[in-house]
Parts: C-alpha cells; sequence; structure tokens
C-alpha cells in the first residue's frame, strides 16, 4: 500500500484516459456491467436497509443505476436524486419512477420532472449516498466530471452517512493515487461489479 505512482498523474489527463476507455464498451458490456453491479449492490446492507439513499441517475457510458432504483422503490426505500440548476446550483428530488423522468440529455442526466425540488437539507436525510466516478484510488478520493458538484453536495450529508464511489472494475487502484485538492471527500465504500472495497466502516 505504500507504492506511489509510477506516472505523474493530473485530473484532466486521467479524465481523458477514463472516458477513451468508457468509449469503447459496447451497449451490451455496459448492461451485462450493470447487472453484476445491482447483484453486488444488493448484497451491501448500507445500500439493502437503507431507509432513505441518495443516488444519480446514470446517463451515457457511467454504470447504470435504473435497475438498482427501481429494485430499491419496489421494497420501500426512499431515494432522493440531483437535480441539476445552472453552475454548482445544488438541488435534490425524491424519485417515485422511471416515468416521471424527463429524457436524458449528452451532457445532463435524467431528473423527476413533476417532483418538487428540495435544498441542500433533503441529502441529510439519507443514510447512504452513492457518488459517480472514472476513478477511485486506494484511499477512497474519486475523479469526477471536474465541476466539483459532488463535492460542494457532500458538505450537506450527515456524518453517519456512508459514501459509497460506484466506479468500473479498471477504474480503482492501489498503485495510482489522485492528486488533491481541499475540498476533495474521500468515499467509504469502493463498489465495482467485480468487487466491493471498504475503506472505513
Amino acid at each position: 500500500m505504500s507504492e506511489k505512482p509510477s506516472l505523474p498523474d493530473t485530473k484532466p489527463a486521467m479524465r481523458t484516459e477514463f472516458l477513451a476507455r468508457r468509449k469503447e464498451l459496447s451497449a451490451e458490456e455496459i448492461s451485462r456491467l450493470g447487472a453484476q453491479l445491482l447483484d453486488r449492490a444488493l448484497k451491501l446492507p448500507e445500500i439493502s436497509n437503507a431507509h432513505t439513499l441518495a443516488a444519480y441517475i446514470s446517463m451515457g457510458s457511467e454504470l447504470p443505476t435504473m435497475p438498482l432504483l427501481s429494485h430499491l422503490l419496489k421494497q420501500g426505500t426512499k431515494i432522493v436524486v440531483p437535480r441539476l440548476g445552472k453552475g454548482r446550483d445544488i438541488g435534490w428530488s425524491y424519485f417515485g419512477s422511471a416515468r416521471e423522468l424527463s429524457e436524458v440529455g449528452k451532457h445532463r442526466p435524467a431528473e423527476p420532472q413533476r417532483a418538487e425540488v428540495l435544498g441542500l437539507e433533503a441529502l441529510k436525510a439519507a443514510d447512504t449516498i452513492l457518488v459517480p466516478a472514472f476513478f477511485i484510488d486506494r484511499e477512497g478520493y474519486r475523479l469526477g466530471r471536474g465541476a466539483g458538484w459532488y463535492d460542494q453536495a457532500l458538505l450537506h450529508a450527515r456524518p453517519s452517512a456512508t459514501l459509497i464511489g460506484v466506479a468500473y472494475p479498471w477504474e480503482t487502484s492501489e498503485k495510482r493515487l489522485l492528486p488533491r485538492d481541499a475540498h476533495d471527500i474521500a468515499v467509504d465504500v469502493i463498489l465495482t461489479p467485480k468487487q466491493t472495497v471498504r475503506l472505513r466502516s
């Protein structure tokens, strides 16, 4: 665990690298890995037993989260999802069903259209928070899209909430470390279709 990265990684370079890898995936591969993610996610008590879960609605080449959200809704879990505004505007809405969602945009996820837009405090209801990542290092720091939205949003999570970073199997490593910014927040668990890594309990 004491190894250092062999190359001087930068966030933009790593983001380009992992985006290129995702573009190589076929729709069938994404669907297959999404099914594996669902199976592994439901084995995590922080997810399967959550009273309220905060989660993102996947778009593009992200690992599919809709099967998981639909399953959890059927078992009675409350789910809050991001509502994006201008820049880093932070909002949430309760998610009721896929039928309520807007169409997914190229650079914007689907959102509940008729649900009330809630403020920052809505995240405090979540027992568990799923966050997307292009890469997660061995200490739980994640590479996002670069806008800092989640880093700002997570400041409003309650201290006892479990943060789970979701990534493809090749998007985590014990050898590569991300450059750190003062506002970066580490996740407690790394979840991929192939493994679950607990960093903090």
